[in-house]
């Protein structure tokens, strides 16, 4: 006997003349709203096709089809959940840290898994990612570090069942040759050297590499610096704020980096013997700010400190060339070099480092100086 023809699955013409089956069907009641559940579907190149995804429907139930098609719309690609994810970010960073980060998505994340279901991230795609970033970039743990917090989000909300980087090996070391940080700072005499051709370019800029020098302090907060944040009778100096970015890209004063970074440090006799002369010159005061432009109360921004180390630069040639920063990195060597009392954390809280990672690192360099330096003197003795 034939069997009898389903009357929910119909048939239909597509342009080209080929014929297509598809179906709508009752497969129950969602047990949570008590609501009738029916599906459609079409696009079958047989009968059978069509009355077999029926069947496999209906036996599902209700409640799975309704389910699948919750999860469904609940898929979100990676640009979705950044979306959601960086309005709670920024309320938690300094706005030239949330402004990095977006410039970072937009040039690195958002072109390789932006258009990608968050919870079809594959392993492979992640790896593959981390192993060219380790080719292209000196500091491309952050990078991997920032995808791998917006995938944790999406794990939290609901919309990411599985995170990827469980199964990365992540490069330890970058491919791309790094700048030799190891050097990025003066011996005392090399300071002496770089201060007198500042001295030599402009007295403000001198000013302001001096300060740097003794008291360890990023360009921002050089920047930053307020003639009332010092106490000349005690000889302190309360660090507080910096010249920063806005997530807009806009100069602005901020506090300063973290928690560690607000601290009152000892002015040097020294230091306050340039800033007496620094400020004679500058009378009357125009600013509150110990560094500002000419013929105005505002302050500089940290090009300024650039333009003034590269003017110096170039016109004394023979001067060893380091970064700004790197007059950190010096008065951290200096202190390892000239006091044995000096520790690490003593540095730590100088530079105003929430961690002690770089205080460690410019002693682990010093140390081995000195252990090469004892190599040394001892190969040059005879006992013969």
């Amino acid at each position: 006997m034939p069997r009898k023809k389903d009357n929910e699955i119909y048939s239909y013409k597509l342009k080209s003349g080929k014929t297509r089956y598809g179906f709508k069907t009752y497969i129950g009641i969602e047990e949570a709203t008590g609501k009738s559940i029916k599906v459609s579907r079409q696009g079958f190149a047989t009968y059978k096709d069509a009355e077999q995804e029926k069947m496999r429907l209906k036996v599902d139930g209700a409640d799975r089809v309704v389910n699948k098609r919750n999860a469904q719309k609940r898929e979100k690609t990676v640009n979705d959940v950044w979306k959601i994810y960086s309005e709670s970010y920024r309320l938690t960073v300094r706005g030239s840290t949330y402004r990095h980060a977006t410039i970072v998505w937009g040039s690195q994340i958002a072109p390789e898994f932006g258009d990608n279901y968050i919870n079809h991230i594959s392993v492979d795609h992640v790896q593959q990612f981390a192993n060219k970033l380790a080719r292209k970039y000196v500091a491309y743990s952050a990078t991997l570090n920032q995808l791998r917090r917006v995938i944790k989000f999406a794990q939290r909300r609901g919309w990411a069942e599985k995170d990827p980087f469980d199964k990365v090996v992540i490069p330890r070391k970058s491919l791309k040759q790094s700048r030799n940080n190891e050097e990025n700072f003066y011996s005392k005499e090399e300071v002496a050297e770089f201060l007198a051709a500042a001295k030599n370019y402009k007295l403000m800029a001198y000013t302001f590499f001096v300060t740097l020098v003794n008291l360890g302090l990023r360009r921002g907060e050089g920047l930053a610096l307020k003639w009332s944040d010092f106490d000349f009778d005690k000889k302190i100096v309360h660090i507080q704020r910096t010249v920063t970015l806005d997530e807009y890209g806009k100069t602005t004063l901020g506090p300063v980096k973290n928690d560690a970074g607000n601290r009152f440090l000892t002015v040097s006799n020294s230091l306050m013997d340039a800033l007496d002369t620094y400020r004679e010159a500058e009378e009357p005061l125009i600013s509150e700010f110990v560094f500002h432009k000419p013929n105005s109360p505002d302050y500089y921004t940290d090009y300024e400190a650039d333009n003034w180390i590269r003017k110096i630069f170039s016109d004394n040639p023979s001067l060893k060339r380091i970064t700004p920063h790197g007059l950190r990195h010096t008065l951290a060597t200096l202190l390892y070099d000239g006091d044995d009392r000096i520790t690490p954390k003593d540095v730590q809280y100088m530079l105003g480092h929430s961690k002690p990672d770089m205080a460690l690192d410019i002693y682990t360099h010093i140390t081995k100086k000195q252990r090469q330096n004892i190599s040394s003197s001892i190969n040059n003795l005879d006992f013969k």
